[in-house]
């Protein structure tokens, strides 16, 4: 079944050539751009914006991940004990926030440097910290963690993005 539905997947069309005497026929994995009245560019989809997307979960992923090692070496170096002051709290609770927010960037820059794009990482560093501050402030002004725990997750790598773009 797949194998006969491959042409038609590969030629699903966004959009209709304007000129094409059967629409339902003409489909093509490209887009219409006019450039003027009587010469038409058709230009390849990009799908750049969802590849620097995953590649920003991939790269707060891993930015976790040595976060969270970094944190059970500290735990480790104090003994193992539970840990109840305040500072200590943030010395091990610190590390996988920081990773996320240095490994989003990261995976942006990586994921968008495959399409020839130039992006500053600074400014997705920007764009993720700004995302990070506002799902927060969403989190703690809503007082939910329905709407807070996805605002705190998705508005890092959206910002990321942004300011990769920008």
């Amino acid at each position: 079944m797949l194998i006969l539905l491959l042409p038609v997947c590969v030629s699903a069309d966004i959009g209709f050539h304007p000129k094409a005497t059967n629409n339902l026929l003409n489909f093509s994995l490209l887009q219409t751009a006019d450039t003027n009245e009587n010469n038409i560019e058709r230009k390849p989809i990009s799908f750049k914006y969802p590849v620097e997307t995953i590649g920003g979960i991939l790269g707060g992923t891993m930015g976790l991940m040595m976060g969270y090692v970094i944190s059970i070496g500290m735990w480790a170096c104090n003994g193992g004990v539970e840990v109840t002051s305040t500072s200590m709290k943030f010395l091990i609770g610190g590390p996988p926030v920081i990773g996320i927010l240095l490994g989003i960037p990261e995976g942006v820059i990586i994921a968008g440097n495959r399409f020839e794009d130039e992006g500053s990482y600074w400014k997705s560093f920007l764009g993720a910290t700004v995302g990070a501050l506002f799902g927060t402030a969403c989190w703690y002004g809503s007082g939910s963690s329905n709407i807070g725990v996805p605002a705190t997750i998705i508005l890092p790598i959206a910002g990321a993005v942004w300011g990769y773009h920008w």
